[in-house]
């Protein structure tokens, strides 16, 4: 199959005039052979990386959009200010990264377009009327090219051409996503109402194509459950929730919290808040101690909530856990135990709490879990 007979029908597969498959069995890894953009790191995670917005993906965009009129110089329409926005500053970082040393700039009023070239890559980015299009080309195989592109509408896409075909991932202003490429020169393709639900429903199109194109290109991955922070987070929440160490001088102070006096109790408060850093993993638990009575735990839980100041990066992590709700869902919780056995008992303690099973049963479950997967 040749390379336009691959971008039309990956075209056609994007309209929907080709029937995306919906089978979670034998889903193909999509494989490539080396790392698209990468020369020094991954210079275009500096300008270009995914995130969760609801239920579907946007474009992390720490830098911006720039503002054209304000770059612009009116008495000479040739001649630009130095690169001083965030904007222009990232994409001269990136290009300067892929070895792009010849640039130029053009653009008026809600135009833009930004064009750097160099022994390996060529590159065009450019803003209009609210889009942003990312594309770069490898000059020894002008085939091989990668486009990003972020509409004002909500639209997101991106599409890569290369030696065996194409792959592109294609989300509409509602949010409904579809992912094809090229496979033993057949159209592969996967869609759903939303990237949650793609996520949720069929896990292994976003391992196994998803996540593989994005690491390719070299451009920021999404949260997931393998995330290394995502792991990092829900271990550290099971330790902190299901220890049995409790800080003395925390529970002393906990205790003050219901006493006859104002003043004690408020003392008590204020001490908690001030050693809310040290504490956060016993008040976590503690708040939602039903053996403690309803105003200590309403005071623990108002501590926490004007303790705990996030920020965007901090905060996506913890919405990420909490609706794919990572913290009760058995078989991620036995995956991490996988990776470190020390936290089964943790585990086992999390899973008793929503589970009509006992401990021993959840612990038998998984050593059962365990000998299959072997």
């Amino acid at each position: 199959m040749n390379k336009y007979t691959a971008l039309l029908i990956g075209v056609l597969t994007c309209i929907g005039l080709i029937k995306h498959a919906q089978s979670q069995e034998n889903i193909p890894l999509l494989k490539l052979d080396s790392t698209f953009a990468k020369k020094d790191g991954k210079p275009l995670e500096q300008l270009l990386g995914l995130t969760w917005h609801n239920d579907r993906l946007k474009l992390r965009r720490d830098w911006g959009m720039p503002n054209v009129e304000a770059e612009h110089l009116v008495e000479g329409a040739a001649r630009w200010r130095m690169p001083t926005s965030p904007f222009h500053h990232e994409v001269n970082e990136v290009f300067a990264a892929l070895g792009c040393g010849s640039r130029g700039r053009s653009g008026a009023g809600d135009r833009m377009q930004m064009t750097g070239s160099g022994a390996s890559h060529s590159c065009v980015v450019s803003v209009k009327d609210g889009n942003y299009r990312f594309t770069i080309w490898q000059l020894e195989e002008p085939n091989h090219q990668f486009c990003f592109e972020e509409r004002k509408n909500g639209v997101l896409r991106f599409l890569l051409t290369h030696d065996d075909g194409l792959a592109q991932v294609v989300q509409n202003s509602d949010g409904k996503i579809a992912i094809s490429f090229i496979h033993d020169d057949k159209v592969v393709g996967y869609s759903a109402e939303n990237f949650r639900e793609l996520y949720r429903n069929q896990p292994q199109v976003v391992d196994n194509v998803f996540l593989p194109l994005v690491d390719y290109v070299g451009i920021g991955r999404p949260l997931t459950r393998d995330s290394p922070e995502v792991r990092e987070f829900v271990t550290r929440q099971l330790v902190d929730r299901y220890s049995n160490k409790l800080d003395d001088r925390l529970m002393k102070n906990v205790e003050q919290l219901t006493a006859k006096k104002y003043a004690d109790r408020s003392r008590a408060t204020e001490t908690i808040r001030a050693k809310y850093d040290e504490w956060k993993g016993e008040l976590a638990k503690l708040g939602d101690d039903d053996s403690l009575p309803l105003e200590a735990r309403t005071r623990i839980k108002t501590i926490i909530n004007e303790s705990e100041v996030r920020t965007s990066r901090q905060k996506s992590l913890v919405n990420f856990v909490e609706e794919n709700d990572l913290l009760n869902k058995q078989s991620y919780l036995f995956s991490l135990v996988e990776k470190d056995p020390d936290l089964l008992d943790y585990v086992v303690k999390a899973l008793s709490q929503k589970s009509s099973m006992s401990e021993a049963e959840i612990r038998q479950t998984y050593l059962q879990s365990k000998k299959e997967n072997n």
